[in-house]
């Protein structure tokens, strides 16, 4: 079992560097925006708590369409194709057609659709109360596996479905749905798990778990002192997965042994982070902004923004924030892509 360590920095100089600007927002009339939008092409689509998905011009956020679902859309979009893929509380999954705002396909589950769901060769994962897998093609079922309580995730990788529910993690082969492993943790499991190089990296309780993705064995076990509720993420290129702590944190833990490489002071973060080549980015509770070296954790920049953002995208040269409405940044292409180029596809909260 590995503690987090004393090596944290602090107080050094940060670094220079371009700032994104806001280049448009979208605060949407009696609704609201809870999760990370999906880039489709031009259009950026987003799940409202009115129950519509609404589609916003790339360049200027005008609206493009709007489509009804029965319930509200709380969790992010997926892209199939040429297809925004959706999930409802009012139980189904929605593939919408990203030029038209027509509907390709409606499948209905036993039970509200609120974690995003994940689009993987051709197959779309959806959790209510049991997960499925349905083609995204034509909506039709490929199969069902049931659950004992309520899904977080899913996670796709190497050929596996990763969910937790409750304490329990659980790896099914993307094929068939068949059970692979099970294991079950201290703790509930805080969010969706991370999947890199044949290993799972899950959050349970206040502790940092790295297992095998073959079998579920622990590689390595790493206890921040507080609980880790927004999801981790993995850098493959430097061996390092990033975690957000309750306690304040940022952790860079080194994969191949589960020791901290850093720890830096961000406060209460309202997103998990995100590592693209030399840099971390995440959102904080009190509306700032950061990006951080991913080396030693100094700070390249800090945006300070009126509210609280909840979950962040980046495409090409503008990086879409989630807060009271959504808002586009960038600063022209150049600048832009020298501070984000190449950010995570989207990054938050269970969503």
């Amino acid at each position: 079992m590995t503690r987090a360590g004393a090596n944290r920095s602090r107080g050094r100089r940060p670094t220079a560097g371009p700032r994104p600007t806001e280049r448009w927002r979208d605060d949407p009339e009696d609704a609201a925006i809870e999760a990370a939008p999906a880039v489709v092409g031009e259009t950026v689509a987003v799940g409202l708590d009115d129950g519509s998905v609404a589609a916003l011009a790339l360049e200027d956020g005008r609206e493009r369409w709007r489509f009804e679902t029965g319930g509200p859309v709380r969790a992010a979009p997926a892209v199939a194709d040429e297809r925004v893929v959706v999930g409802s509380a009012d139980g189904a999954v929605y593939a919408i057609d990203a030029e038209s705002g027509e509907r390709a396909w409606r499948y209905q589950t036993d039970g509200r659709v609120e974690t995003s769901p994940v689009v993987a060769d051709g197959v779309v994962y959806a959790c209510s109360d049991d997960l499925h897998a349905i083609d995204a093609e034509n909506g039709r079922p490929v199969w069902t596996a049931a659950l004992e309580g309520e899904c977080s995730g899913p996670t796709v990788a190497d050929d596996a479905v990763y969910v937790a529910t409750g304490d329990r993690l659980h790896s099914l082969a993307t094929a068939d749905g068949g059970r692979r492993w099970e294991r079950t943790f201290e703790a509930p499991i805080g969010a969706p798990p991370a999947v890199a190089d044949g290993t799972v990296y899950v959050a349970s309780g206040e502790t940092l778990l790295a297992l095998s993705s073959a079998d579920g064995s622990r590689r390595f076990r790493f206890d921040t002192g507080a609980r880790i509720e927004t999801p981790p993420a993995v850098s493959s290129a430097d061996g390092t997965v990033y975690a957000t702590s309750s306690d304040g944190s940022l952790y860079a833990v080194e994969t191949a042994r589960g020791t901290a490489r850093w720890r830096v002071d961000v406060g209460t973060a309202a997103t998990g982070p995100a590592v693209v080549g030399e840099a971390v980015y995440l959102a904080t509770e009190d509306g700032r902004l950061l990006a951080l070296t991913a080396g030693d954790g100094r700070r390249r920049w800090r945006l300070e923004r009126e509210s609280t953002p909840a979950a962040m995208i980046a495409s090409s040269a503008t990086l879409w924030l989630i807060d009271d409405g959504i808002a586009a940044l960038g600063g022209g292409r150049s600048s832009l892509t020298e501070s984000l180029s190449g950010l995570f596809t989207r990054f938050g909260g269970d969503s």
